[in-house]
């Protein structure tokens, strides 16, 4: 039991229940055993009873004051978590505009892959006809190269301009001596064969 001791020897009488009129006389001493022969009386139990209603008053104002701030920082506490819900339901929002972005992606790029595929056929096919029209034109250069030769060695034998005009003037010369013949009597000869 805490045994009060006032603060004054002023005698004033005790009020209960902590009524306003009451100031903070008594405070708490260390606690002493009580002897059998200590005399308890109603008005020092009244008092021990008035400072701890006090004590317990001050406690209940500061948890009021305590309470009252953790309700302004549960108040922004609940404004920073609407604006994280906010913030959240726009990343949300965000997330599936790049969501549909992404899957538009992927068919343009599917797209892209099945006409890269296509474009890859045409030039494999485009380089097969490259390739036949380079066999046909080495087949081509080579008979084109044969015919050339085949030229040359036609070329090679047929006489020179010499030799054509020696035959031109032996032959010019064979005509006149034909017309001579002719003339002496040859034609004679030659319609005798016919008859």
């Amino acid at each position: 039991m805490t045994i009060l001791s006032p603060a004054n020897d002023g005698s004033k009488s005790v009020k209960i229940l902590n009524s306003g009129d009451y100031s903070h006389r008594y405070a708490d001493v260390p606690k002493k055993e009580l002897r059998k022969d200590d005399s308890v009386t109603i008005e020092n139990l009244l008092r021990s009873i008035d400072g701890r209603l006090q004590t317990m008053d001050g406690r209940l104002d500061n948890m009021d004051r305590r309470l009252d701030n953790m309700d302004k920082r549960l108040d922004s506490m609940d404004n920073r978590l609407d604006t994280m819900d906010k913030r959240l339901d726009n990343m949300d929002k965000r997330l599936d505009r790049a969501s549909e972005d992404i899957v538009e992606l992927k068919i343009q790029t599917a797209a892209i892959g099945t006409r890269l595929l296509g474009v890859e056929q045409h030039l494999v096919g485009v380089e097969q006809r490259l390739d036949r029209a380079d066999d046909r034109q080495e087949k081509q250069h080579r008979e084109a190269d044969g015919r050339l030769i085949r030229i040359e060695e036609t070329l090679e034998r047929l006489p020179s301009w010499q030799s054509v005009g020696t035959m031109s003037a032996t032959t010019i010369v064979s005509c006149g001596a034909l017309f001579v013949w002719l003339a002496d009597g040859g034609a004679k000869t030659l319609a005798g064969f016919f008859d």
